[in-house]
C-alpha cells in the first residue's frame, strides 16, 4: 500500500510536471539549435546532468527556521568525470557532503556526512530527442558520529534531459537504502530557460532542487522556489558556473527549515 501510495504521488507530481513543461515549450520562443552561440552552448553544459564533461561541482544548501537555533548547513562537493564510448558514455560522479547541525545549545555542530558515488550509462541519442541515463549509487559510511545518514547502502537511479531552444527540462529519481531503516526516494524536478543576450549571454533562471521520502520517517521535503545563474566563458575552454536560489519548503517534517538558500560555483575542464 505504501508504495503505491507513492507511486501514486510521484506519477501524479510528473504528470503536472510534464504538462507545466509542455505549456511553458509552446508558450516561449524556442532558439533554435543553430542559434545556440558560445555563450549558450557553455550554459547548456552547466544545466545538462547528462552532458559528458569533467567537471568539479559544488552544490551548497543552508536552511532557515523555523528560528535561529534551527539553521543547518549542507555543503556539496561534486567531481563529475566521463568515459565517452562510440554509443554511450558512463558518468561518474561522487557527492562529498560537509554538513553543519543544531548542537542543541545554540551552536552549530560541523563534520563530514556519508559520501556516495554515482554511476549513469547514457546511450547516445540523436539531437533534440529525450535523453536518458540508468544508473547505480553506492553510500560510503564516512560521517561523523551522530550525522545520521544512510552509512553503507546502495541504491538506482534514472535522469532524464532535454532541451527545446532556451528551455531545457527534465529530472532525476533515485532511490537509496542503507544501513538500519534508512530508505529515501529522491526526486529532482530541473527546468532553465536561457537569456540569448542578458548579461552578456549564458545566463538562465530556472528551478532545481530535490524533494526526498523518508520511508522510515513518513516524512516529505518539498522545496518551491527559483535559481538565476550565469556562465562564464574563461581562457583554454575552461567555464566557471555561478548560481544562487531562494527556495521555500511546502512541505517538511516537524521541526524542520522553513525555506532554503541554495548556491554553486563550479568548475568545468575543457
Amino acid at each position: 500500500m505504501m508504495i503505491r501510495k507513492l507511486f501514486s504521488i510521484s506519477s501524479s507530481i510528473g504528470r503536472q510536471l510534464a504538462a507545466a513543461l509542455l505549456l511553458v515549450s509552446i508558450a516561449i520562443p524556442a532558439l533554435a539549435d543553430e542559434d545556440c552561440d558560445e555563450a549558450c552552448q557553455a550554459a547548456r553544459k552547466a544545466q545538462d546532468p547528462l552532458a559528458p564533461i569533467n567537471a568539479l561541482l559544488t552544490d551548497n544548501t543552508i536552511g532557515f527556521g523555523p528560528n535561529s537555533d534551527n539553521r543547518t548547513y549542507n555543503y556539496q562537493l561534486q567531481p563529475v568525470f566521463t568515459i565517452e564510448g562510440d554509443s554511450a558514455n558512463v558518468i561518474l560522479r561522487g557527492l562529498l557532503p560537509y554538513i553543519g547541525i543544531p548542537d542543541g545549545t545554540g551552536g552549530t555542530d560541523y563534520g563530514y556526512s556519508d559520501t556516495v558515488v554515482q554511476g549513469f550509462y547514457v546511450p547516445e541519442v540523436d539531437p533534440g530527442v529525450f535523453k536518458l541515463g540508468y544508473g547505480v549509487q553506492v553510500s560510503l559510511d564516512t560521517a561523523k558520529d551522530g550525522f545520521g545518514g544512510p552509512g553503507n547502502g546502495a541504491g538506482v537511479a534514472v535522469v532524464g534531459f532535454q532541451f527545446a531552444g532556451n528551455l531545457a527540462y527534465g529530472g532525476v529519481v533515485g532511490h537509496l537504502w542503507g544501513e538500519g531503516d534508512f530508505s529515501v526516494t529522491t526526486i529532482q524536478p530541473i527546468a532553465f530557460y536561457s537569456f540569448e543576450e542578458f548579461l552578456g549571454g549564458g545566463s538562465y533562471i530556472g528551478y532545481s532542487n530535490t524533494w526526498s521520502y523518508d520511508w522510515d520517517s513518513k516524512d516529505w521535503v518539498i522545496p518551491i522556489g527559483a535559481t538565476f545563474g550565469k556562465t562564464f566563458i574563461l581562457d583554454g575552454g575552461y567555464l566557471l558556473d555561478m548560481n544562487a536560489g531562494v527556495y521555500p519548503l511546502v512541505e517538511a517534517p516537524d521541526g524542520g527549515n522553513d525555506y532554503q538558500l541554495k548556491f554553486g560555483i563550479s568548475w568545468f575542464f575543457p
